[in-house]
């Protein structure tokens, strides 16, 4: 009998792994009677279930070593050497555990394919606006999702900018870091610009837009910003259809539709099943009612979940901005043929 034979571990068939991982479909998968998970409220961001413990009863949050490990020719091994201390809801060691259990990452299945556990993987192919949505809001830093504002802090802005530039950018000093850094720009590529207007334009948009400017010109982007954002934020995001019916699909599109009775209850059902954990439908009820009040079309149901999940806030009490009008459009374009910025219009004028 395996060590892991409780645990249901996420597997992705991508290049990029966090494109296979889901922290809405971990903490669904919470939910259940069968999951050792440590309950928490409900809330637009998800954060990963808490399953792993100390001898304390402190959270044990394992990412990081998930991430270590990966690529391991011996990931089996590792796994269990990386749970070997660690205790369940019940401070029972995790590997001795009569409840199931998952990690908050996926692994190349190539790699994990002969563990001996059950294996599942989170369908994307049909929801392309879904899966770069949750790839990119479940880091902490993304410069393609964090905006430049007043209140960005030096630490982080040094790391943002001087992560992507081959020449260091020095704030130290400065009153004015949005100033700095578009004189320093200017300045690099021998470009005459409008400071003022320039701070106006790149100020409460991704920090991504600055970096574009490096490359392109700080006129080039305050011109065409948002398409060249657009385009670099899709390119090279690709998801593989695979067929690997060994593992089950959990498919994103139908689980997280607003349309609860036709469609992501049924999903939520095959999903338990496929992964082998009992259902819990009164929390994923109350769960269903939280995360898509108000959503009755199809436009609704990509406004909130991208506004809810990339800011934590309503619709109505956010702003709009450039990461969630791209994945606005990778997701319109998927249902219609129609301009995505009409269908945007037309939604948004119907609720002024």
């Amino acid at each position: 009998m395996s060590r892991l034979e409780n645990l249901l571990l996420p597997v992705t068939f991508n290049n990029w792994n966090t494109y296979s991982y889901s922290p809405r479909v971990n903490t669904l998968m919470s939910l259940s009677f069968s999951m050792g998970a440590m309950p928490k409220p409900l809330a637009y961001v998800s954060t990963s279930p808490d399953y792993f413990f100390d001898d304390n009863g402190n959270v044990v949050n394992l990412l990081d070593q998930c991430k270590a490990i990966d690529g391991s020719e011996t990931l089996e091994q590792d796994i269990i050497d990386m749970l070997q201390d660690v205790k369940d809801i019940e401070n029972e060691p995790i590997l001795d555990s009569n409840f199931k259990f998952t990690l908050p990452y996926a692994f190349q299945y190539a790699q994990a394919k002969d563990i001996t556990c059950k294996k599942f993987h989170t369908h994307y192919a049909d929801s392309l606006w879904m899966g770069l949505l949750e790839y990119k809001t479940n880091e902490r830093f993304d410069p393609d999702v964090v905006n430049f504002t007043y209140k960005s802090n030096l630490a982080d802005i040094d790391l943002m900018l001087n992560s992507y530039l081959n020449e260091h950018i020095n704030l130290a000093g400065a009153d004015n870091y949005l100033l700095a850094i578009i004189d320093e720009i200017a300045l690099r590529r021998n470009e005459e610009v409008n400071v003022g207007d320039a701070c106006d334009y790149f100020l409460n948009k991704p920090f991504r837009m600055l970096l574009l400017a490096v490359d392109n010109g700080l006129n080039h982007i305050m011109e065409n910003g948002y398409e060249v954002y657009r385009d670099q934020l899709i390119a090279g995001y690709q998801i593989t259809r695979p067929k690997r019916e060994e593992v089950p699909f959990v498919y994103s599109t139908r689980l997280f539709d607003h349309n609860y009775i036709e469609k992501s209850s049924i999903s939520y059902e095959v999903t338990c099943e496929r992964v082998d954990i009992q259902p819990n439908y009164n929390l994923f009820e109350e769960w269903h009612y939280y995360n898509f009040k108000g959503c009755n079309t199809h436009e609704d149901n990509l406004v909130n979940t991208i506004v809810r999940i990339s800011t934590g806030y309503d619709f109505t009490l956010a702003n709009w901005n450039y990461f969630q009008q791209a994945v606005f459009e990778v997701g319109c374009k998927q249902y219609t043929d129609e301009a995505s910025n009409s269908i945007f219009k037309t939604w948004i004028d119907s609720r002024r």
